[in-house]
C-alpha cells in the first residue's frame, strides 16, 4: 500500500513537472500561442454591461477614481509607444543584419563554412525571420485602433442635476474598467512581440558567433 502511494506521488510529481515545462516552453518559445482566444474572451466580457452602484461611490473614492481613470488612459499610450519603439528597433537590427550578410558574402567568409553548417545557418536564419515576422505582426496588433472609453461633453449633458459628482465618478469607474480590458489585449500582444523579438535576437547572435568561429577555425 505504501509503495503504491509512493508511485502515485512520483507520477503526480512527474505530471506536474511536465505541465510546468510545457507552460514555460509555450511562454518562451511560442509566446503568441492562444492570444486570439484570450482576446475573444476579453471582448466577450466587455459586451456584458458592468456598472458600479452609486451607493458605493463615497466621497473618499472620488479622487482615487479620477487618478485611476487618467492612469489607465496613460498606460494605453505607454504600451503603444513601446510597440512603436520595438518596430523601430527591429528595423534597425534588420538593416544591420542585411549589412553583415552582405559584408560576409563580399569578403568570401562563408566559403570556409561547411555544407552542413550552411544548412544549419539557413534554417536558423529562417527561424529568425519567422520570429521577427510574428513580432512585427503582434506589435502592429498593439497599434491597432481599438475603442477608447472616455467621458465626453455629451455624456455630461445627460447627467441628472442631483449628485452630479457621484454620477461622474460612477461613469469614470465604468469607463476605467472597459479601458483596462482593452489595454490588457494590447499588453498581451506587446508581451508576445517582445518575447518573439528576444528569441530572434538570441538566435541571430548565435548565428553570428558560429559564422565567426567557423571562419576563424577554417582560416587557422
Amino acid at each position: 500500500m505504501k509503495n503504491e502511494k509512493e508511485r502515485q506521488t512520483r507520477k503526480d510529481g512527474i505530471k506536474r513537472s511536465l505541465l510546468t515545462f510545457v507552460q514555460v516552453l509555450k511562454q518562451n518559445i511560442l509566446p503568441f500561442w492562444g492570444l486570439r482566444r484570450i482576446r475573444k474572451a476579453i471582448e466577450e466580457g466587455l459586451s456584458e454591461p458592468k456598472t458600479f452602484s452609486l451607493d458605493k461611490v463615497k466621497n473618499e473614492m472620488i479622487q482615487e477614481a479620477d487618478r485611476v481613470y487618467e492612469f489607465e488612459i496613460q498606460r494605453r499610450t505607454i504600451i503603444e509607444n513601446k510597440a512603436s519603439s520595438l518596430l523601430h528597433t527591429m528595423g534597425l537590427i534588420i538593416t544591420l543584419l542585411t549589412f553583415l550578410i552582405g559584408y560576409l558574402i563580399g569578403k568570401g567568409e562563408l566559403i570556409y563554412v561547411s555544407v552542413a553548417m550552411r544548412q544549419i545557418l539557413m534554417g536558423a536564419i529562417l527561424l529568425v525571420l519567422i520570429y521577427f515576422f510574428i513580432s512585427v505582426r503582434c506589435a502592429l496588433k498593439v497599434l491597432e485602433l481599438l475603442p477608447i472609453h472616455i467621458i465626453t461633453p455629451n455624456d455630461l449633458g445627460k447627467l441628472e442635476v442631483n449628485n452630479q459628482l457621484q454620477q461622474i465618478t460612477k461613469r469614470k469607474m465604468d469607463e476605467t474598467y472597459k479601458n483596462e480590458e482593452v489595454t490588457r489585449i494590447k499588453s498581451n500582444y506587446l508581451w508576445a512581440a517582445q518575447r518573439c523579438f528576444r528569441n530572434g535576437v538570441i538566435i541571430l547572435l548565435i548565428i553570428i558567433f558560429l559564422v565567426i568561429l567557423t571562419s576563424l577555425s577554417c582560416v587557422g
